[in-house]
């Protein structure tokens, strides 16, 4: 016997929950990397925690979009298949 396949809304939402996931680990780990930069480079200066904050915090926004939307495609279709490769 076959086991039950999920349905389709169940197979979106685990995908989307675990792109979320990742994508928020994604955002995290960037803008952890920046904070790191700043407390290396200037310890105490407003102006350049905020030019670091900007620049990591949008590229990280960006990486977490990339990655959540890679995680949840990737697990939506994994119990399809159509025949190629």
């Amino acid at each position: 016997m076959s086991e039950p396949r999920p349905t389709p809304a169940g197979r979106s939402l685990g995908a989307l929950l675990a792109g979320g996931v990742v994508g928020l680990a994604a955002f995290a780990f960037l803008v952890g990397a920046g904070l790191l930069l700043y407390q290396r480079v200037s310890g105490d200066s407003a102006p350049a925690l905020i030019v670091i904050l900007l620049v990591f915090g949008g590229l990280g926004a960006y990486l977490a979009w990339l990655v959540g939307v890679l995680v949840f495609s990737v697990l939506r279709r994994g119990g399809e298949s159509d025949g190629v490769g």
